[in-house]
């Protein structure tokens, strides 16, 4: 079987899960200096990085399932305009209710990002390469989730912690437009599509369900 590799698919799909890692932690270095910048305390910046959590994971499955009806590259495209957009609307939060709503929008795009990004990398690659490209989804996503309190930490010693979130927006709108392109290019226009509908209520469970273990399980943390 002759190797082939769709490298814009890929490298989008990597961009995706990177960033998607990088936001779940990149404001915990920081949550003292948020916390003091919003008149809040720990505890209340704490859900800053719950809310995150409680969308991304809690939608990641659902997004998955609206993404094989819809196509997984409009859902991945979009995932990157919603992560931009909140990533705006967090540095540009003025109260902590505020950040932690843009929070919970900025993971609800990173569980589009998710749902999509490993499927799509699958289709970048011939059948051989498929477990390489899963091990390199694998890898960003970690290094995303290592590096993200790295990249805050840098952000406030030359700059403010707002621009932990500015910093995402491009990146945010590069991945659009990548998604964008590689569509008009029609590389991976295989057959997405499945006939079907949504389970609205079995979301709505699984995402309680989902939501409970992680508040569980990260505030023991």
């Amino acid at each position: 079987m002759e190797s082939r590799i769709n490298y814009l698919l890929l490298a989008t799909a990597l961009l995706g899960t990177f960033f998607s890692g990088t936001a779940t932690r990149i404001v915990s270095i920081s949550m003292p200096t948020v916390a003091q910048s919003l008149g809040t305390d720990l505890l209340g910046i704490s859900w800053a990085l719950l809310s995150y959590q409680l969308s991304n994971i809690g939608l990641s499955v659902v997004f998955g399932r609206i993404s094989d009806i819809w196509g997984r590259e409009k859902m991945f495209a979009l995932g990157f305009l919603v992560f931009a957009i909140s990533s705006l609307l967090c540095g540009f939060s003025q109260t902590v209710l505020q950040l932690i709503a843009a929070r919970f929008v900025q993971g609800v795009g990173g569980a589009m990002l998710q749902s999509s990004s490993r499927a799509l990398a699958a289709e970048s690659v011939s059948e051989d390469l498929a477990g390489r490209a899963q091990g390199y989804m694998t890898t960003a996503h970690h290094v995303g989730f290592i590096l993200g309190p790295g990249i805050g930490g840098v952000m406030i010693d030359y700059f403010s912690w707002r621009w932990s979130f500015f910093l995402l927006v491009p990146v945010g709108l590069g991945g659009t437009l990548l998604a964008l392109a590689n569509m008009k290019r029609g590389r991976t226009a295989i057959a997405q599509h499945h006939s079907g509908t949504v389970d609205y209520l079995g979301a709505a469970l699984l995402f309680a369900i989902t939501s409970t273990l992680v508040f569980i399980f990260d505030r023991r943390t």
